[in-house]
C-alpha cells in the first residue's frame, strides 16, 4: 500500500537543499525533450503527476501548493518512485483550501519556492512522458511559472488520462477521476493530495496501456495514432473491453 499521505520529498527523491536560481531552471527545462515516436509504450517511463494549488485561476494570483508524482515503468506503477512536495505559494492559502487539502498557512511557511521543487522535478522527470487527469490545468500553473521566470516552458511529451478516458468509454455520463475509478473499481485515496491523486491517475494509466496493447498498440506512434482518430470518430465507436 502507498502509506504517502504528506510525505515529504526529502525522503523520496532529495530535494534540493539551498534556494534554485531562475537561470538554472530554465537551463534544466531546456534540457528536456519529446519522446521518440518509434519507442516502444513497454519501454517508456510515464511520470504521473497532479498539483493541489491556492485556486483554479492561475493567470489571477492563484499558485501550486503542492506538487506530487509517481512512475509508471514497464506498464506497471514503480512504487519506490514517487515525488512529493508541499511547495510555498508565496501568498496566503485561503481557509477553504485549506479544508479541500489539508494544507495550512503554517505548512508552507518553510517549505521552499516553486522554483527550486521545479527545478528537481524536472531533473527526476527527464526522459519521461508526463501524464496527469486534465493536465492543462496542471501544466497551466507549472508553465505559467516557467513562463514569467525563466522565458520557458516544460517540453516533455504528455497524455491526458481525461482524454484517453473520453476515447475509451465515449459513452460514460463522467470522466472525473473520482468516477473513472469507481467505473474500473479503482480504490482511491484520501482525493485531493497531490500524490493520492497522481497514484489514482496512474492507476487509470495502467488499465489504459494494458487495453491498448490488447488492441495490438506497440509504439507512441501506434498510441498518437489511435486516439487522433479516437478524438474525430469516437461517437461512433464502442468502447474497448476492459
Amino acid at each position: 500500500m502507498f502509506s504517502l499521505f504528506l510525505q515529504t520529498l526529502s525522503s523520496a527523491s532529495g530535494l534540493s537543499s539551498r534556494t534554485i536560481t531562475q537561470q538554472e531552471l530554465k537551463s534544466n527545462v531546456k534540457g528536456g525533450k519529446k519522446i521518440n515516436p518509434a519507442k516502444l509504450l513497454r519501454d517508456i517511463r510515464f511520470v504521473v503527476l497532479d498539483t493541489e494549488t491556492t485556486g483554479l485561476r492561475a493567470y489571477k494570483g492563484d499558485e501550486v501548493l503542492s506538487l506530487g508524482a509517481v512512475v509508471i515503468e514497464n506498464g506497471r506503477i514503480q512504487k519506490e518512485q514517487t515525488f512529493y512536495q508541499v511547495v510555498n505559494p508565496g501568498r496566503a492559502v485561503p481557509k477553504k483550501i485549506t479544508k479541500l487539502t489539508g494544507i495550512t498557512e503554517e505548512m508552507v511557511q518553510n517549505k521552499p519556492d516553486l522554483t527550486t521543487v521545479l527545478n528537481d522535478f524536472v531533473s527526476w522527470a527527464d526522459h519521461s512522458v508526463l501524464v496527469g487527469h486534465v493536465l492543462n490545468f496542471d501544466l497551466t500553473f507549472i508553465n505559467k511559472h516557467l513562463l514569467t521566470h525563466c522565458g520557458t516552458k516544460l517540453r516533455h511529451s504528455y497524455i491526458d488520462t481525461y482524454k484517453m478516458a473520453k476515447c475509451i468509454f465515449p459513452c460514460l455520463r463522467s470522466y472525473s477521476l473520482e468516477d473513472l475509478c469507481a467505473y474500473l473499481s479503482i480504490t482511491c485515496a484520501k482525493r485531493h493530495h497531490a500524490l493520492n491523486d497522481a497514484i489514482s491517475a496512474a492507476r487509470l494509466l495502467e488499465i489504459f496501456l494494458a487495453m491498448l496493447e490488447r488492441e495490438g498498440l506497440e509504439t507512441y506512434k501506434d498510441f498518437e495514432s489511435f486516439f487522433h482518430y479516437h478524438q474525430l470518430f469516437s461517437p461512433t465507436l464502442a468502447p474497448l473491453k476492459h
